[in-house]
């Protein structure tokens, strides 16, 4: 499934993340990851957000790299209110610190979406 995130073939990948349970394997932290990676290159903001919930949902402990992927499919498809939604969530109700990667993510959806006062905030 990463490889073929990667290479731009984001359908093909959340086909294979989500044929693994039918075929006995367990998704874990690395699937999801993988899975909210590659809606990044089809910009399906709302997929990955759906997928965040159902990590948490399946008691999976999503990291600061679920996060920055989250936030930056965002990004990408210019969502700058849910990845200051996402940076505010993983910061207060999950008490994961942001790195760079994730600062520059949620200040690049800002600038994306013309809100360049909330990126100074």
């Amino acid at each position: 499934a990463s490889a073929c995130a990667k290479v731009g073939y984001w359908q093909l990948a959340l086909e294979v993340i989500a044929s693994m349970p039918e075929r006995g394997v367990l998704l874990d932290m690395v699937s999801f990851n993988t899975a909210i990676t590659a809606c990044r290159v089809g910009q399906q903001w709302m997929l990955a957000l759906a997928l965040l919930d159902q990590a948490w949902l399946s008691n999976l402990k999503p990291t600061t790299i679920t996060y920055s992927s989250a936030i930056s499919v965002c990004e990408k498809s210019h969502q700058w209110e849910h990845a200051l939604h996402l940076l505010a969530e993983m910061e207060k109700r999950r008490g994961l610190q942001p790195e760079v990667v994730v600062c520059s993510a949620a200040i690049s959806a800002c600038e994306k979406g013309e809100q360049w006062e909330r990126a100074l905030a």
